[in-house]
């Protein structure tokens, strides 16, 4: 009568594993998709601005634009990296709640 009580324990305790288990998958296939639509939408924000940026400006339409705005984008425009100013662009940071890398 024992051997049957345990073997039943065992079984309930197997199956909330198999529950546990079904449970973070769901979760996993939803981080997925959810990291699969982040990306999407940060490569069209970045589409969408490289889309705006004027790709043809002479150097004194880019002289006035470093002035009125203050920043210095010369260089990103030029698909040059702005940290070691060598490289061609080829990563995004995105400011978020999170540090991400889009690659």
């Amino acid at each position: 009568m024992q051997d049957w009580d345990a073997i039943n324990v065992l079984r309930d305790e197997l199956s909330g594993v198999q529950r546990g288990m079904s449970s973070m998958q769901q979760m996993l296939e939803a981080c997925m998709e959810m990291q699969i639509e982040l990306q999407r939408c940060i490569k069209q924000e970045v589409s969408a601005a490289l889309n705006r940026s004027p790709t043809m400006r002479t150097d004194e339409e880019e002289r006035a634009t470093l002035e009125e705005d203050g920043s210095q984008w010369k260089l990103a425009r030029k698909g040059t990296c702005c940290i070691c100013c060598d490289s061609q662009i080829d990563s995004l940071l995105y400011r978020s709640v999170y540090l991400s890398a889009v690659k």
